[in-house]
């Protein structure tokens, strides 16, 4: 057999092998260090999005510390709870 034939194959077992990923995926987080955390989808869409700006907001404190209790991404949730009000109040 010669280099490109042994090349080949390892390359086909390690295409095969990402095909079918691990039961609990590539990467299992020990929860130890925050920064190591991976993202969840709802993060990851917000770091896609393009068409946002900065504000500053008042909310009543009972607000603010329910999104806050929620997580990390408590400020995507009050975008996403106002782009659902928006939705079930158009006036379009």
């Amino acid at each position: 057999m010669n280099g490109s034939q042994i090349n080949q194959t390892e390359r086909q077992q390690i295409l095969t092998a990402m095909q079918t990923p691990p039961k609990n995926g590539y990467f299992v987080w020990d929860e130890q260090d925050e920064e190591e955390r991976p993202l969840t989808r709802e993060e990851m869409l917000a770091g896609m999005v393009i068409n946002s700006t900065q504000i500053e907001l008042q909310l009543d404190n009972d607000i603010l510390n329910y999104f806050r209790s929620t997580g990390i991404d408590w400020q995507m949730k009050i975008n996403h709870a106002l782009r659902e009000w928006v939705k079930e109040h158009s006036v379009v």
